[in-house]
This record gives C-alpha cells, sequence and structure tokens, in this order.
C-alpha cells in the first residue's frame, strides 16, 4: 500500500452520536476521550477495535442509525455490520437484523423479528473496511453494546486487578432511566458520569453500595447494591429509590 492510500485509510471517521431517538455517532480523529458528550475516540492508531459507550434501553424494537461524516459505500458498510449476543462479555450467536440505507450518510439497522430478547445484551460491530464514497476506509473495528432491560435498571461492570484484589475499577455503563446522569462508589467521595470509570480501593467487602445522582450531583435519587468479589460485565442491577 503507497503512502496516499495509506492516508486516505486512516482518514475516515465514523460518526456514532447516541441520542434517545437511537443515532449513533462514531468518531476517530485525535486520541482523546470526551466523556461529557458520549463520544469516545481511539486511543492511538495501534488500537484494532474502539468501544463506544454502552446503552440500555426498554425497547425491544430499538432502530439504531448509524451516521457518518460523510456519503458511504452501502455495501461496503452493509457486509462489515453484524450484531451479536453478548454473555459475560463473550461474542455469542449472531443476530439476524435489518440493514437499510437510510440516505447517502447513515444506515438504519432494524431489530430482528419478534424483537431483541429481554434481558440479553448485544454488540454491533461495524468492522475496519467500511468505505466511504471519496475512496477512505474505516481503520478500526468500531462496537457498541446495548442491553435490553426493565425500566429502573443500570448496566455495571467490575474489574478485579490480578496483581492486588483492593483496587477494583467500577462502571456504571448505562442506564434504562433518564434522570440518572451520575453515580457515586460506597467509599469513594468522587462523582463519576454514566459510562465513566472509577478506580476504588476496596478492603474485606464483597459488595458495595451504588448511589445515584442527577446532572447536578446535588442529591441522592437512588441506590443498588454491587458485588465486587469478581470480575463481572453486562450485570443489571435494579434501582432502589432513596
Amino acid at each position: 500500500m503507497n503512502l496516499t492510500k495509506k492516508m486516505k485509510y486512516r482518514k475516515l471517521s465514523l460518526f456514532l452520536c447516541v441520542l434517545i431517538l437511537g443515532t449513533v455517532q462514531i468518531n476517530l480523529p485525535n486520541g482523546l476521550i470526551n466523556k461529557k458528550s458520549g463520544v469516545v475516540y481511539a486511543a492511538n492508531n495501534e488500537d484494532t477495535v474502539k468501544e463506544v459507550l454502552n446503552k440500555a434501553t426498554t425497547d425491544t424494537n430499538k432502530v439504531w442509525t448509524i451516521k457518518f461524516n460523510s456519503a458511504v459505500e452501502f455495501h461496503s458498510v452493509k457486509d462489515r455490520i453484524q450484531v451479536n449476543e453478548v454473555n459475560n462479555n463473550i461474542l455469542g450467536s449472531s443476530v439476524s437484523v435489518g440493514i437499510e440505507q437510510n440516505d447517502n450518510m447513515s444506515i438504519k439497522i432494524t431489530p430482528p423479528s419478534g424483537g431483541y430478547k429481554k434481558g440479553q445484551t448485544y454488540q454491533i460491530t461495524i468492522r475496519k473496511g467500511a468505505q466511504g464514497k471519496d475512496g477512505k476506509f474505516l481503520t478500526k473495528d468500531n462496537i457498541m453494546r446495548f442491553s435490553i432491560q426493565s425500566e429502573n435498571t443500570v448496566m455495571a461492570r467490575v474489574e478485579v486487578s490480578p496483581v492486588l484484589d483492593i483496587f477494583k475499577a467500577i462502571n456504571i455503563t448505562a442506564t434504562t432511566r433518564n434522570d440518572i446522569r451520575k453515580y457515586k462508589v460506597e467509599g469513594n467521595d468522587h462523582l463519576f458520569d454514566i459510562g465513566e470509570p472509577s478506580l476504588n480501593v476496596i478492603n474485606d467487602k464483597t459488595s458495595v453500595q451504588i448511589y445515584f445522582y442527577g446532572i447536578d450531583g446535588a442529591k441522592i435519587i437512588g441506590r443498588t447494591t454491587l458485588n465486587i468479589s469478581n470480575n463481572s460485565y453486562d450485570v443489571p442491577l435494579n434501582i432502589t429509590s432513596y
């Protein structure tokens, strides 16, 4: 591959912006992470996968719209989109979804016949090589996960350090409640945005309380109990009013 082609390959940006209406927007420019905007940028050119923030929804017939920053070759993109079930962070069976061209810059992913399963987590993968009409290519696999849950649910992730197990990374990755925007872990004084990981030092406990706040972070509006004894991914937790 010559230098010109390499430059083209690195320039394609795929926008995924997660909105209430289900539009997803991905951008891969400068190796930055902007948690407030809900857009995650690629860490560096050596990465092969870029993960978009997780979402939770009650809608078993959710339609996702993938919007690009320029016109795309529909069949090139369609052939590189797949949806799979995910169980305990392991990719499972593929799901037969519909893929339609919405306009020359966006594509819709429609649910399988009968809808998505309640309680199940799914992953949308847009594989590298998806091509724009200008000849540019997506340089990394882009993934987004979503879960079908009840109305009063958060999704949690726990990663325990293999070196010293008192260090635990906790992330409330998503929620079906629009009023919950921040969380706090018992024993940690800092507030974190939903989707923002927190590093915690926790000793002699197998579970902690997680407290939830609105956009201003001033008042606790709910809580839940999280098991932190082992690594866990995409764990649904019911929210208790505070």
